[in-house]
């Protein structure tokens, strides 16, 4: 018996639930009758090969801009962006024999590319390789390449990664495509995933180069609150002390800065003039590892290369100091610096310069970054609390916490990962070895507004190790189940002689999707959020049930 596939219908499937050309949707259907093709079917549709014909729609390119500072050109209609902090997906939409994706990430925790490429050289197994290069579309940037060619047997799998090093850190692009055999298909589905890497380019990693947001219409507002109010969901807003005003700070959007902190990299301006509020101007930093901060009644702007400190005074905001690093042709630094006193940094050498460069960063490491309110709530992109288990049984956390930081790792980030846990069997005779018999299912979800949005998830049945300890429990290990025509010989292997009560939950699609359904809404209500329903890609929204918290969980086993 071949897997039942289970309904990945998240953004990883996204190409499987579009009909062919970029963009166009497959209508939601009840599953058809059979039916046989008549020889006066066959020879009227021989006759008329004209009419199958459809004239290919023009695309439309649109740009993305990065608030790290890059960006690249794609075709609207033929692909599905997905960003989050640091990271950002590209995932094709048309037809094609699999996931065919292009994921670019902003790395602060290394520096070196070529560590970042070796630990995938790792990962992917004997047979990828290690290169190097030029970026594709600069000659003069120096790049590590990974590359794991087409799986030729199987699933016609390819995967290639360029890493670059950037501002603090790296910059990582990742592409995995799958190829179908087709070389029409797959030569227009290569061509769509090489222009986004042939149209990137970078600004000069300064902050200045960044994007801000466009400027606020305040027309009519009296306060500041009226401001507020006119925001759109999604954008952050907090009050600070600046030089000599209280100052209204709106940005574009926010992040969780990794401490509890909302934080933001670009910002408009408001104080109070006469009364009523204007515009002071705008700020922007060089990505989210430089988020906006105060210190002794000063902002902090920077970037990797570039750090100022401004005041207000009146409407009046305005470049108190600030030092930049610049380098030549040959790699060498050159340091420049200013201040109000010295607005040219005139009589300041190279090591005073650099000095200085460095005691800013030094006091910028010291300031507090400015925690944004998210307009729209808690559930604004990027700030929707983790999951956690919220029964009461030690054992069950462990387990949950397992299925969200392990398997849940294997798909591309969202704002959260939410387990949907269906147990087939137990088996607790041994506590060092305690079996859970299931299907495990992890879901990653993009809040939109009162919709949790799937971007990426799938099914993975199998049988889960925890051992009893006296420090409480653990995973040990995971067992699960082969994909495709191996699935039924591999199922009756793991299970055993439980296959048949594990296969009567695996065949329930419906009873899963209430359970599902169940778990967000009891997270939803732990977390007292206003998430009303849940979203599969192509399919409509689900409306959550009543939280029930006290006595779901225990019915789990």
């Amino acid at each position: 018996m071949k897997r039942k596939l289970s309904k990945m219908v998240c953004l990883l499937a996204a190409a499987s639930l579009l009909s062919s050309g970029c963009g166009a949707k497959q209508e939601e259907a009840a599953p058809a009758e059979p039916q046989t093709q008549t020889q006066e079917d066959n020879t009227a549709s021989e006759a008329e090969p004209e009419e199958e014909v459809k004239e290919e729609a023009a695309h439309t390119i649109a740009t993305y801009n990065d608030p790290n500072g890059w960006s690249l050109q794609y075709y609207e209609d033929c692909f599905e962006i997905n960003q989050q902090d640091n990271v950002v997906s590209f995932v094709y939409t048309g037809d094609s024999a699999g996931t065919n994706m292009l994921t670019v990430t902003y790395d602060i925790s290394s520096t070196d590319p070529e560590t970042i490429v070796d630990g995938l050289i790792s990962d992917w197994g004997e047979k990828a390789v290690k290169s190097e290069g030029t970026f594709p579309s600069d000659e003069n940037v120096p790049i590590f390449r990974a590359s794991l060619p087409v799986d030729e047997s199987g699933s016609g799998m390819y995967m290639e990664a360029i890493v670059r090093s950037y501002m603090e850190g790296c910059l990582i692009f990742e592409l995995t495509g799958h190829n179908s055999g087709d070389d029409e298909l797959d030569m227009g589905v290569s061509d769509m995933m090489a222009m986004l890497i042939d149209s990137v380019t970078f600004t000069d990693d300064s902050f200045e180069a960044a994007d801000t947001a466009a400027p606020i219409n305040i027309d009519g507002c009296d306060t500041f609150t009226q401001i507020v109010d006119k925001l759109e969901a999604g954008k952050g807003y907090t009050n600070a002390r600046i030089g000599t005003e209280d100052a209204l700070l709106v940005s574009s959007g926010t992040y969780d800065n990794g401490d509890g902190v909302q934080a933001a990299i670009d910002a408009e301006i408001f104080v109070y003039l006469e009364g009523a509020p204007v515009s002071a101007g705008s700020v922007a930093c060089g990505g989210t590892a430089y988020p906006l901060a105060v210190k002794d009644d000063m902002l902090f702007v920077c970037s990797g290369h570039e750090i100022r400190k401004y005041v207000l005074s009146g409407p009046d905001l305005m470049a108190e100091e600030g030092a930049m690093e610049e380098f030549d042709t040959d790699g060498n630094a050159n340091y420049s610096c200013f201040s109000s006193d010295n607005s040219e940094g005139n009589d300041l050498s190279q090591d005073d310069c650099k000095k200085r460069f460095e005691e800013l960063f030094d006091e910028y490491s010291k300031a507090s970054v400015l925690n944004f309110a998210t307009v729209g709530g808690t559930q604004a992109a990027g700030s929707l609390p983790a999951y956690e288990y919220p029964g009461p049984e030690l054992f069950y956390s462990v387990l949950y916490k397992y299925l969200t930081d392990n398997l849940g790792s294997n798909y591309p980030a969202g704002d959260v990962c939410i387990p949907c846990v269906s147990i087939s069997d137990m088996d607790e005779s041994d506590k060092s070895d305690i079996k859970v018999y299931g299907d495990f299912e992890v879901y990653t979800y993009n809040a939109n507004e009162d919709t949790l949005e799937c971007t990426a998830g799938g099914s993975h049945p199998g049988v889960i190790h925890v051992k009893n300890t006296d420090d409480g429990y653990e995973v040990i290990s995971m067992e699960e189940v082969a994909d495709g025509s191996d699935f039924d010989e591999s199922a009756k292997k793991i299970f055993g002689d439980k296959y048949d009560s594990f296969m009567k939950i695996y065949g329930n699609s419906d009873e899963r999707e209430k359970t599902r359904a169940q778990i967000i809404a009891n997270y939803v209500a732990a977390n007292n959020l206003s998430i009303k329903a849940y979203k599969d890609y192509g399919w409509d929204p689900v409306t959550l049930p009543e939280e029930n918290i006290d006595s779901f969980y225990s019915q789990l086993d």
